[in-house]
C-alpha cells in the first residue's frame, strides 16, 4: 500500500498540474483497496499511510502541495490565461487572451 501511494505521488510529481485528476483517481482506488483489505488484515489508517507517502508527517507541506504550488507559480500562472468566451484557460501563446 505504501509503495502504491508513493508511486502515485511520484507519477504526479513527474507531470504537470493536469495530473492532479489522475492522482485523485489513484488515491481513490488505493483507498478502496485499503478498505477491502482491512476486512481481513490489520492495516494502519489510510490517511496515515497517505501522509507518510506524501512526506507530510514531519514536513509542514507534503510533496503533493509543493508540486501543485510549483506548477501553479512556474507553469500555469505565467503561461495560461482565462478566456471568458470559451469559459476555460488557454495557453496565451496559442490564443488571444481577450476572447
Amino acid at each position: 500500500m505504501h509503495r502504491a501511494l508513493d508511486a502515485a505521488v511520484a507519477k504526479f510529481e513527474a507531470g504537470d498540474i493536469t495530473g492532479v485528476v489522475e492522482l485523485e483517481g489513484l488515491i481513490a482506488v488505493n483507498r478502496l483497496c485499503h478498505k477491502l483489505l482491512s476486512r481481513y488484515l490489520t492495516l494502519d489508517e489510510f490517511d496515515a499511510i497517505l501522509r507518510e507517502s506524501d512526506h507530510g508527517v514531519l514536513a509542514p507541506y507534503g510533496r503533493i502541495t509543493l508540486h501543485v504550488f510549483w506548477e501553479l507559480n512556474y507553469d500555469f500562472l505565467p503561461n495560461y490565461c482565462y478566456n471568458a468566451a470559451t469559459d476555460r484557460y488557454a495557453l496565451w501563446r496559442e490564443r488571444n487572451c481577450h476572447g
